[in-house]
C-alpha cells in the first residue's frame, strides 16, 4: 500500500475600500510555499507543477 502525503495549500486576501472611488486588495496563494506534482486526467501523459507563492495587489479607481 502506498503512503499518500497530504497537503494544503493556503489562500489569503484583503480587500479594502474607501469611500466608493478607491478600492485596493492584496492576495497571497499557497501562503507556506508547498511544492507538488499534480496528476492530470490519462490522455495528459506529464505531471504539472504547483507554482509556489504567488501575491498579487490591485489598486482599482471609481469615477
Amino acid at each position: 500500500m502506498k503512503r499518500l502525503l497530504h497537503l494544503i495549500i493556503i489562500i489569503a486576501g484583503i480587500n479594502y475600500a474607501y469611500d466608493k472611488w478607491l478600492k485596493l486588495s492584496l492576495d497571497c496563494e499557497n501562503i507556506f510555499n508547498t511544492n507538488q506534482f499534480l496528476a492530470g486526467p490519462q490522455y495528459n501523459m506529464f505531471p504539472q507543477f504547483n507554482r509556489s507563492r504567488t501575491i498579487m495587489g490591485t489598486i482599482a479607481f471609481t469615477f
